[in-house]
């Protein structure tokens, strides 16, 4: 068993008695968090006017959160934990289980996703009628956002080829479940006129045309619509990054494999299809999709969250990378324009 302190208000604080008695070997720990510290750019002549482990102990973790790089921009729908472990010698769930990670002592990277989503484009009308060039550069990126090689949202069209067999077997059943099939269709129809598949492959030079096209409107645009723009194309550019693509499928794969004991595979939600993109909040689709998640939460189905053992500053620097991913896919997400926004200075 792992005895964990927090630096967050999520647990109360552990006092020295209970921290004392319960880690397994202190002389462990202070040579780990030392050699922690040191990695991050600590005091090599830092010294301690005290024999008391504990004060030192308390002392270290303190010096070594301040040398971490502060992690800028996290989505309200991504939560982010920085903990320090020990080593414990009760067998009690209370702290966590993190044996996993840690021998005697580590820093934890904790990522992971508050919440479902469902987002809506039907905005995409609105500014056919107002600016058709406009219009044609944010339907492009959207659909360069939707079928990206990261992360993707699940389009109407797509859950509803997903859920469609289903549905239809219930007919025999409930009748009425025609009638919600066929308008669910129609919400599919409405998506793929606004937003038909890419026909055309995606590659660098597309994106580089489109940023082209961006620049060339920018001036007049509204600055909360270029806010939204600007980070499209950042996520997008990570997105076609091959570093980024690497380090994204090695994290993927750990955590539907070996995250945690504690969770099987199955369990944990593909990444995926946490976010429903669709034309109508509210619609059939959209509350079928809501009930799906309430089976899936009650069936124990957990939302995707990544813990790593944060041994220097490459592994911290790759875990805010990934942070910086996970947190600008959100952040395209939850500042789409909305339908009656206003899109250009002069309006």
């Amino acid at each position: 068993m792992k005895l964990l302190r927090w630096d967050t208000n999520t647990l109360p604080a552990i006092g020295d008695i209970v921290l004392s008695n319960s880690i397994e070997n202190m002389d462990l720990v202070l040579a780990e968090m030392t050699r922690l510290y040191l990695a991050f750019g600590g005091d090599k002549s830092v010294s301690w006017d005290t024999d008391n482990k504990i004060d030192i102990i308390r002392d270290l973790e303190t010096k070594i959160t301040a040398l971490l790089p502060e992690i800028k921009n996290v989505s309200s729908n991504v939560y982010v934990d920085l903990i320090h472990c020990y080593s414990s010698n009760y067998q009690t769930h209370y702290y966590n289980n993190l044996e996993d990670y840690i021998k005697n002592y580590g820093l934890i990277g904790e990522v992971g996703i508050n919440q479902v989503y469902t987002c809506n484009i039907d905005f995409l009308e609105d500014i056919k009628e107002k600016n058709k060039r406009l219009y044609r550069l944010i339907q492009r990126l959207i659909m360069e956002f939707a079928y990206n090689s990261i992360i993707c949202p699940i389009t109407a069209v797509d859950y509803f080829e997903y859920i469609k067999d289903y549905l239809e077997e219930m007919v025999e059943d409930d009748p009425g479940i025609k009638d919600d099939i066929e308008e669910m269709k129609n919400e599919c129809d409405q998506f793929d006129s606004l937003l038909p598949q890419p026909k055309i492959k995606r590659s660098v030079i597309r994106l580089q045309r489109l940023k082209k096209i961006y620049s060339s409107l920018r001036e007049q645009l509204h600055p909360e619509l270029t806010a939204w723009l600007d980070c499209t194309f950042e996520y997008l550019w990570l997105s076609r990054d091959e570093k980024t693509q690497h380090e994204f499928a090695d994290a993927m794969n750990f955590i539907y494999n070996n995250n945690n004991s504690m969770e099987q595979e199955d369990n944990i939600a593909d990444i995926s299809s946490i976010v429903l993109m669709t034309v109508n909040y509210g619609s059939m689709l959209d509350n079928q999709y809501a009930n799906d998640w309430d089976d899936h939460f009650n069936n124990g189905v957990v939302l995707p969250y990544l813990r790593v053992n944060i041994k220097g500053k490459e592994q911290m620097e790759k875990f805010n990378r990934l942070v910086n991913v996970i947190s600008l896919f959100y952040a395209v997400i939850e500042h789409l324009p909305q339908k009656g926004d206003v899109y250009e200075k002069h309006m």
